[in-house]
């Protein structure tokens, strides 16, 4: 999608919705809605007090990984991904680390400081009413509930066990799951308990009636990773908006009984999709299963319809594939292809340096970055009122920023008197 369509095909509307928006953007907020978000800024903050002194824990972070992971979590806020007629924004791969590396009691906080610091241009260039601020601080409840969860659960360590050599990021977790799932009740509030009970009732029909908890949590080691990387679409037509593959990898007890079981789950699941996009007249995924170096990955592809032209679900890809005792469940047939692959061929390695290790590619982060340049500049069009060219420049800057960026290592290793946190960040003349 090149950004002549995208304003284009705004129109005079467009134009009146970014007029409308950055009007009221410059305007305190009025009667009810100042109300509300007064109450619920100040409720936050109420319960930020309460965790603190509920939960003051064990963990003793230095003044510079608060600030690193701050500065973080400002500079993911600005990133947006508009998909459909929503957006997202990849602060999880900030949020994540902040649970296991600070205080839980002290999470939520951080996440608001890092929201407004984020906005804090929009205040200063007077493109944002003070008084929003308490917008957004109010929207930083999300971080409240897992934080109460790491808290609840004993600050659990984060472990990064093994990944190839080159991807984008990682994120993994060391947990029972199928401990946590029993207990489940006690340990989510008790709004979430609904979600939680349909939950359980999917997941018991899609693996035949077996009980989640005992049949298909208990099956995976503690060991989880979640691995993100850039599609390429070599062979698959290639989406306007481009999003990276995910991809979950875990230990298999039982790999011969649990396999079979996961593939059925798959193709069940692939149907419950098929006849949800039937009834909204979206084109139906086609499964199909083949062996790559002795492993057999069962995928699904979109089958578009004729003239259709690919849209964000083009980015779909979803496989499984069970290697030796290796889980792996993507967004990404091509990803998965990856994975099995660099399996087979040993390219796979512990990352070590104690609970926590973060190696992020810089060459690969400014991969991804640069296959959505439009769709960015778009977004600061729309967003900012910016004209193309300022917009363009933007991004351009932020583009030459992340290719100065060789690579960045964090480790965390646990000490008698807290944590010890090593940062090494390599600078170069850039990506090619």
């Amino acid at each position: 999608m090149g950004l002549r369509a995208v304003v284009a095909d705004t129109g005079d509307d467009g134009e009146t919705l970014v007029e409308e928006r950055r009007a009221r953007a410059t305007s305190p907020l009025e009667g009810r809605d100042s109300r509300v978000t007064s109450v619920s800024a100040f409720a936050f903050l109420v319960s930020c007090a309460a965790l603190q002194l509920a939960f003051p824990g064990d963990r003793h972070p230095s003044i510079g990984l608060l600030v690193l992971l701050i500065a973080g979590y400002a500079v993911a806020s600005k990133v947006e991904f508009e998909v459909g007629i929503g957006s997202a924004i990849p602060t999880q791969l900030v949020f994540v680390p902040m649970l296991f590396l600070l205080p839980p009691s002290m999470v939520p906080l951080c996440v608001a400081v890092g929201l407004l610091l984020g906005s804090m241009a929009g205040y200063l260039k007077r493109q944002e009413h003070p008084e929003r601020a308490l917008v957004v601080v109010a929207s930083s409840w999300n971080a409240v509930g897992g934080a109460l969860v790491i808290a609840l659960t004993g600050e659990p360590d984060a472990a990064w066990s093994v990944w190839p050599v080159l991807l984008a990021a990682v994120l993994a977790l060391r947990r029972d799951l199928s401990a946590w799932w029993r207990e489940r009740e006690s340990l989510m509030s008790e709004d979430s308990q609904p979600q939680l009970a349909k939950t359980d009732e999917t997941l018991s029909l899609l693996f035949m009636g077996g009980s989640p908890a005992e049949d298909v949590f208990a099956a995976l080691g503690p060991e989880l990773a979640l691995v993100v990387d850039r599609q390429s679409f070599a062979d698959a037509p290639e989406p306007d908006v481009k999003l990276p593959g995910a991809c979950l990898v875990a230990h298999v007890h039982d790999p011969q009984t649990f396999a079979p079981a996961v593939q059925v789950a798959f193709q069940t699941l692939v149907g419950f999709l098929n006849s949800d996009r039937a009834q909204k007249r979206q084109a139906p995924f086609l499964i199909d299963a083949f062996q790559l170096q002795g492993t057999v990955v069962r995928a699904a592809r979109l089958v578009p319809r004729e003239g259709e032209e690919p849209g964000t679900d083009s980015n779909a890809s979803p496989a499984v594939a069970v290697v030796d005792d290796w889980l792996l469940v993507g967004t990404s047939l091509e990803q998965v292809r990856g994975l099995v692959g660099a399996l087979h061929a040993g390219a796979l390695r512990t990352v070590g340096g104690g609970p926590f290790s973060l190696q992020v590619d810089g060459a690969g982060l400014l991969a991804l970055a640069r296959d959505d340049r439009d769709v960015l500049v778009a977004q600061h069009v729309l967003e900012e009122g910016l004209s193309a060219e300022e917009a363009g420049r933007k991004v351009d800057d932020l583009l030459a920023l992340l290719g100065d960026v060789r690579s960045l290592d964090l480790s965390v290793t646990r000490a008698a008197d807290g944590l010890d946190v090593l940062l090494r960040l390599a600078l170069g003349d850039g990506a090619p």
